[in-house]
């Protein structure tokens, strides 16, 4: 059974062509409904339990943060993605602490948007590189003054630094298992401890601040000696 996806998009266009991409990319994954707004949204997340869901943010009445919202209270299973043409920074944390798992450009291809699905719903936070370029240039610029300066500010054991820097590298909680040869149990324990740190209630809220506050990727070097 594939996944079910519900699109929400004030513009009937913009929700139709999602629903088309969607389709064509990949159909096995299944729009189980559309949505004009975050109040129709909300009534087809009841009625329809979809995996995913594809909101956009500013809408009129209740809007895609207010809705987000909601779905996590109600519906901690399902898993939103942000899904907007808007690179505001504020926006982003405010959709992140809203609940999105994820913060998306519109103009993202078809390939990238059927792969976020998936990374969605097994748990891991698609982030789009221009938003997160963003933040990366307001650290880098001064204009968004860190809070931290260094992973030791953070109070985290070295092990979750390591997991958070490969939060932040797009890996979800079986991957970091897999890559660090350690339980998917264990990494989950670390994962809720970094929330707790950081004071952050999501993955994606975690891996948008570690950003912001000049947390990178961790690189390794390959086999050859490489970097």
């Amino acid at each position: 059974m594939g996944l079910r996806v519900v699109v929400v998009d004030d513009h009937r266009l913009v929700r139709e062509g999602i629903q088309t991409m969607i389709k064509l990319q990949d159909p096995s994954i299944e729009v189980v409904g559309t949505a004009a707004d975050g109040r129709e949204a909300l009534a087809l997340v009841e009625s329809r339990s979809p995996d995913v869901v594809l909101m956009d943010l500013r809408m009129p009445g209740v809007s895609g943060i207010e809705a987000t919202e909601i779905i996590r209270e109600k519906h901690q299973k399902v898993r939103v993605i942000a899904l907007t043409t808007f690179e505001d920074e504020d926006l982003v944390m405010q959709a992140l602490r809203a609940g999105a798992v994820g913060y998306l450009l519109k103009d993202i291809g078809a390939p990238e948007l059927v792969e976020a699905i998936y990374a969605a719903n097994r748990g891991g936070s698609p982030i789009s590189p221009a938003v997160a370029a963003q933040l990366v240039q307001k650290v880098a610029s001064g204009s968004h003054a860190p809070v931290v300066s260094r992973h030791e500010d953070l109070a985290l054991s070295e092990r979750e630094h390591e997991i958070l820097s490969l939060i932040v590298d797009g890996l979800d909680n079986d991957a970091i298992a897999r890559k660090l040869y350690i339980s998917k149990g264990t990494v989950k324990n670390h994962v809720s401890h970094i929330y707790e740190r950081l004071g952050v209630s999501g993955r994606a809220e975690a891996m948008a601040l570690a950003v912001s506050r000049g947390i990178t990727p961790r690189r390794e070097p390959d086999r050859q000696g490489n970097t």
